[in-house]
């Protein structure tokens, strides 16, 4: 039932505030077994690349669903407000508040996403396409369990990336929507080269990339 409910998410297109609920939720998801695998399995001693992307992947998307708890929050309180609420006599410190986090928070969680999906990536990489950790019931996992279970890098970290697949699908259902909130539009420059801009020539085309995985 629950991933049928998430498949009809993915297929309908949502609002930005469903879009952090979901995303809320399911980057919590991911960063509790993500770090629970990192520290409960002997990821560390026999796979250390995994562990590394295990580690990566927990404490990114432990802070992406922190943001966008607030951020979901925010939103939900701004969008109830009318016109007369944002005078000088009516503003209260919540709403100047929310309003701040609306505005600027959703970078934050854009690139702590962006950074999440690539210790997901690295992980896929090297635990289900490269096979750079042993396979489950292999002998290097004998006597060096996960608690109850033997550990499985392939199912574990194939889990963390149909997770991570969802939630990008769920970005681009809320990308195709034409037009954003007023106080989110994100001007773009006239000049797009980044002849002369030192470091933003690495960081713009991330920024990009970015925007794809996250509005």
């Amino acid at each position: 039932l629950f991933s049928c409910n998430l498949c009809a998410i993915c297929v309908m297109a949502c609002d930005i505030i469903k879009f952090y609920k979901w995303g809320m939720f399911l980057c919590l998801v991911i960063a509790t077994i993500a770090l629970y695998l990192a520290f409960k399995c002997p990821y560390a001693t026999i796979c250390p690349a995994g562990f590394a992307a295990m580690l990566i992947t927990g404490i990114f998307a432990a802070l992406t669903g922190i943001i966008m708890f607030f951020v979901k929050r925010s939103l939900s309180h701004v969008r109830k407000l009318y016109i007369d609420d944002l005078t000088a006599k009516k503003m209260t410190a919540k709403t100047a508040q929310c309003g701040s986090i609306a505005r600027k928070c959703p970078c934050w969680s854009r690139w702590l996403f962006f950074f999440t999906s690539m210790g997901i990536i690295m992980g896929f990489m090297v635990a289900v396409l490269l096979s750079t950790c042993p396979e489950a019931g292999d002998a290097l996992w004998q006597g060096l369990d996960c608690e109850m279970k033997t550990p499985d890098p392939k199912g574990e970290f194939g889990l963390l990336f149909g997770l991570w697949l969802v939630l990008a699908i769920l970005s681009t259902r809320v990308n195709a929507q034409k037009k954003p909130w007023p106080f989110l539009y994100e001007p773009e420059p006239e000049d797009t080269s980044f002849k002369g801009r030192g470091i933003f020539v690495v960081c713009a085309p991330c920024d990009m990339l970015s925007r794809l995985l996250h509005p």
